[in-house]
């Protein structure tokens, strides 16, 4: 039992009577909860420095009074039923409104995106997850981290204090290696990050202001999206097809009115998984630097490729420093390793470290460290070799079910993506219901019409189905159950005049 928050007044009365109250008090006001165990009768009267005999003569009475019941040898709890003689119900201290900081945020005019916990899915209680982006968690070589995060624990006076808001200087310099090596960014400097998340905050908070205006992916990045509008952006879409955004609307856009920002997923575009073709880049960036708009660059799974090397990000020919990059490891490790980073312009890196500190100070040092020590071990690269031939072979698998399984292959239609953790799969009518029903049916799934904006999602046809976290056994079953309610759905859809 942790300690109990509260106190007595030794020349306030009886010690025994201001120990119960103080104890009814807690039940009361929801402190203390229905079947909770009380601090034993030495414990309470240590941390209020009294006789244990006080406490033991308080929770008498207390137990006298139906408050709290005894189990013999094992203490007091507090009772399920509470006496009904004092006004309202446990958790007394109820908020009577909205309140005062509600009243400020609304009249901020703050925007809420309204998702309540309860919607949010308990991905652990479905036998099947094929959303957006989700690895298998089951082939990370855990015990090859568990040895770094002990080797990091041994360093315990180099690192387990702040190493300042740019980051774990080890973790700094071997990802500077990587993507100096893999990526050519050799004119950027790192930041790490909680996530790719963070460094796209931070971004926008450098470079936002009401009334800015923010060209996007007509389909994209939701949390990205939310977090422009969020400093008072207005989000101007460009049009997509089947080679990532088209640069002639880019160019209509900018002539027809001031863009700040560009943001871009060019190398598995998010969500359709198109990569953006080497003509369409070089003309971007030309746009940007005659119209000298910045580009906000989100490289999320540039590792997952299978079919050839992997184009270099943008950045990587960025001579006038146009380009922010933004990318993360979590996916790769484990999403909740939150392990992002951006590069930045070497001239700007003061700003950029200045609004870290401002928003989450330090990343966790400990964690950083041991990842550090496995990369530099070799550890990441054997486990990215392991991942791209695994995924390969899941990507390979559904391609092959889709186009054998006559259902499939006579009403849905598909690019096979070049790499990535994704197959963007038309399905010829609205996603709504169908991931409303596989998700009664224990499948997890991510629809076209997360990614549009409120006027066009009517217009969705797609799911962006994961095809990482399952074997061949798994995503049969989980492919049987969606084309089951696919068909129920919509037996006689059409497959003409498709995008």
């Amino acid at each position: 039992m942790n300690l109990l928050s509260i106190f007595v007044n030794q020349d306030a009365g009886p010690i025994y009577r201001q120990v119960a109250s103080a104890v009814q008090r807690a039940i009361q006001r929801g402190i203390l909860r229905a079947g909770e165990q009380l601090p034993s009768a030495r414990e309470l009267a240590d941390q209020l420095q009294v006789n244990r005999h006080t406490v033991r003569a308080a929770y008498e009475e207390l137990l006298a009074e139906g408050w709290i019941r005894a189990e013999e040898r094992i203490g007091y709890f507090v009772a399920n039923d509470f006496p009904q003689d004092f006004t309202g119900q446990p958790g007394l201290l109820r908020a009577t409104g909205p309140g005062l900081i509600w009243e400020k945020l609304k009249q901020s005019g703050a925007e809420s995106s309204r998702l309540g916990r309860a919607e949010e899915p308990q991905v652990a209680a479905f036998p099947f997850n094929l959303q957006s982006s989700v690895p298998d968690l089951r082939l990370f070589p855990v015990q090859e981290l568990k040895s770094c995060f002990s080797r990091a624990l041994r360093q315990l006076t180099s690192h387990l204090d702040y190493h300042g808001a740019q980051g774990d200087p080890l973790l700094l310099s071997v990802l500077s290696d990587l993507v100096r090596q893999q990526r050519q960014l050799t004119a950027h400097e790192l930041i790490l990050t909680q996530g790719s998340q963070e460094a796209i905050f931070i971004a926008a908070s450098l470079l936002l202001k009401p009334g800015c205006a923010v060209a996007v992916e007509e389909k994209g990045y939701q949390p990205a999206w939310q977090c422009f509008r969020h400093f008072g952006a207005e989000l101007v879409p460009i049009r997509l097809d089947g080679e990532g955004i088209v640069p002639e609307d880019l160019e209509r856009r900018l002539q027809e009115k001031r863009i700040d920002l560009l943001y871009l997923t060019p190398m598995h575009q998010y969500p359709t998984t198109v990569t953006l073709t080497p003509a369409r880049r070089a003309r971007i960036m030309s746009l940007l630097r005659v119209h000298r708009v910045p580009l906000l660059e989100d490289d999320y799974d540039h590792d997952v490729h299978f079919d050839s090397f992997p184009p270099l990000p943008m950045a990587a020919q960025d001579p006038e420093q146009l380009v922010i990059y933004v990318s993360t490891l979590s996916k790769l490790i484990f999403p909740g390793a939150r392990l992002g980073f951006m590069a930045v312009p070497a001239a700007t890196l003061p700003w950029f470290i200045q609004m870290k500190a401002f928003t989450s100070r330090v990343n966790e040092t400990l964690a950083s460290r041991a990842v550090a020590l496995w990369i530099q071990d070799g550890g990441f690269e054997r486990h990215l070799r392991r991942l791209r031939r695994i995924y390969r072979e899941r990507r390979d698998h559904l391609i092959e079910r889709l186009t054998a399984q006559a259902f499939f292959r006579d009403h849905c239609a598909f690019i096979a993506p070049l790499g990535g953790m994704n197959l963007w799969l038309d399905i010829g009518c609205h996603p709504g219901k169908i991931v409303e029903k596989a998700r009664q049916q224990g499948l997890l799934l991510s629809g076209e019409h997360l990614y549009l904006t409120a006027d066009r999602r009517h217009e969705a046809r797609h799911l962006r189905l994961g095809y990482a976290a399952h074997d061949e056994r798994e995503m049969k079953k989980g492919l049987g159950i969606l084309q089951k309610i696919l068909q129920e759905e919509n037996p006689d859809t059409d497959v003409q005049g498709r995008s």
